[in-house]
């Protein structure tokens, strides 16, 4: 009974949580009992939903004597090998069993996409009418994978994916990231920012959290995009210590390097690239990608020597990787005095990559321009509006700013007094937690910490001297203020003494 009871609670499960409980019950399961009756066929289940290849493998091993090509099929296409995989599964595509049918019709349809079949599109069509609930949500993301090459396309079958995967956390994190990513490459970037923001939301409520190395290190890449480098600069070092993979992490220290090297600290990129290779040499893995970010920094620190010599090691994996080998050696070209070498170099790099990826269009403008293509970056503004609840803007992009914390009473009154206050003048202006002068320091410390994280950078509020004052990196645009007769809207919900102040001063000079 326990054994059906596992299977039944397989099929149908909601969440990619679920399966991995069933998986921790499986592990107190005596082995004598794994071989017995239909233990073979909820090993082989929890397997599928798991995405625990071993369980399957032991599930078979076991003397599992249903389903078994199903399963092989399965097995199969976690090895990439896609044709095999929809061959061993063709069976259930007509099969009694609604949901082994619903994931053979996927199988089926990676098959197709994969050969270029005409009729790839309306294979996961079929896959997408022939399932239910969260099978049905997987099988709409498949189909919006295999639609890179329609990213509006893919988008559109993403966010119609979300409702069949609302209790799966897991999943809807990685739609989210997804949906981020197209935004971010099309220049979206309040809609990217929007959409990380929600990847990282979803994330936060995983039982089991996953690595979210890639959804920081997209929200940096939002705001170094628009030349936010500060802000871009934090969130790639928080995603650095949570690096799914070993090409995620490479990425990451790369993308620290190029924006060091995009704030001008030439010498602190350097290093920064030179550590990484020295790692990726210490690890005795293949040449990576970061080979041709050093020979940037060389070649931006004054060392062509060194940087033709990194350039020659540097391996070529993708277009990212020839975008970066290329302008590098375009730029060496340049410099040479190789004019029409720099035209070749970069007649090999895609357009529309070099636009996405600003970057190396900061640090070398003049060989983008041989492609045509200049890259601007906005002013750095951040603008905050005090007519109701405090709200906050960096660009055009609203950051999360919980009106009713004191870190929103703490950037009210910084902004409406030049950026910069006494700590005293704070302690004495703010509504803060504590009777004793010891709590009332400690919550605007927390205050400080708290807008500090909202502003995305540890420097953006510096406490020196007993004075706080925010960053002048960027541009702080004059608030937002009630319209004259509205003045009780003046931080709508607040009750620090200064806001109320603020109020009744201008109630009665009105």
């Amino acid at each position: 009974m326990l054994a059906i009871h596992v299977i039944q609670q397989s099929r149908s499960v909601t969440s990619q949580d679920d399966p991995l409980v069933l998986r921790k019950f499986l592990a107190k399961v005596p082995q004598s009992w794994r071989k017995q009756g239909t233990w073979p066929l909820a090993l082989a289940w929890v397997g599928l939903r798991a995405v625990d290849s071993d369980l399957i493998q032991e599930a078979l091993a076991n003397g599992l004597n249903v389903h078994v090509d199903f399963f092989l099929g399965i097995l199969a296409g976690r090895r990439s090998e896609t044709q095999r995989a929809a061959e061993l599964a063709a069976a259930e595509c007509s099969g009694q069993d609604p949901v082994l049918r619903a994931i053979a019709l996927q199988l089926a349809a990676g098959a197709a996409r994969a050969r270029r079949d005409p009729d790839w599109e309306a294979a996961f069509h079929r896959a997408i009418e022939g399932a239910t609930g969260r099978d049905r949500g997987i099988a709409r993301c498949r189909y919006a994978g295999a639609l890179s090459e329609f990213p509006g396309r893919a988008k559109s079958e993403y966010i119609k994916a979300l409702p069949d995967l609302r209790s799966d956390h897991y999943s809807i994190s990685e739609i989210w990231n997804r949906v981020a990513y197209i935004d971010l490459h099309a220049g979206q970037y309040k809609d990217a920012a929007h959409a990380f923001d929600r990847a990282l939301e979803a994330s936060l409520r995983q039982k089991e959290r996953r690595s979210d190395g890639i959804i920081y290190v997209g929200m940096g890449s939002v705001f170094g995009a628009l030349g936010a480098y500060p802000r871009a600069l934090h969130q790639f070092r928080k995603g650095l210590g949570q690096s799914a993979s070993i090409s995620q992490h490479y990425e990451m220290r790369i993308a620290i390097a190029l924006t060091l090297a995009a704030m001008g600290l030439r010498a602190q990129a350097l290093e920064e690239a030179t550590l990484m290779a020295a790692e990726v040499a210490e690890a005795a893995t293949e040449p990576q990608p970061c080979l041709s970010i050093l020979a940037a920094m060389r070649l931006l620190n004054g060392d062509v020597p060194g940087a033709e010599e990194a350039l020659a090691q540097a391996p070529i994996h993708n277009e990212l990787d020839r975008l970066r080998w290329h302008v590098v050696r375009a730029e060496l070209d340049r410099r040479a005095g190789n004019a029409a070498g720099a035209q070749r170099s970069m007649d090999q790099v895609n357009v529309n990559l070099m636009r996405n990826v600003r970057s190396t269009g900061r640090l070398f403008p003049e060989v983008y321009t041989l492609r045509g293509v200049v890259i601007d970056t906005p002013p750095w503004t951040v603008r905050c509006s005090l007519a109701g609840p405090v709200r906050l803007w960096m660009y055009d992009i609203e950051l999360p700013l919980r009106s009713t914390r004191p870190a929103a009473g703490l950037l009210a009154l910084l902004v409406t007094h030049g950026g910069r206050v006494s700590r005293e003048r704070a302690l004495d202006a703010l509504d803060l937690p504590g009777r004793t002068p010891d709590a009332r320091r400690k919550a605007l410390s927390a205050a400080v910490a708290e807008l500090r994280e909202v502003l995305g950078w540890p420097e953006s509020v510096a406490v020196q001297g007993g004075v706080l004052a925010l960053s002048e990196e960027p541009v702080w645009l004059e608030p937002e203020y009630p319209a004259p007769g509205r003045e009780d809207l003046f931080c709508e919900g607040r009750y620090d003494p200064w806001v109320l102040e603020w109020r009744s001063e201008r109630l009665i000079l009105s």
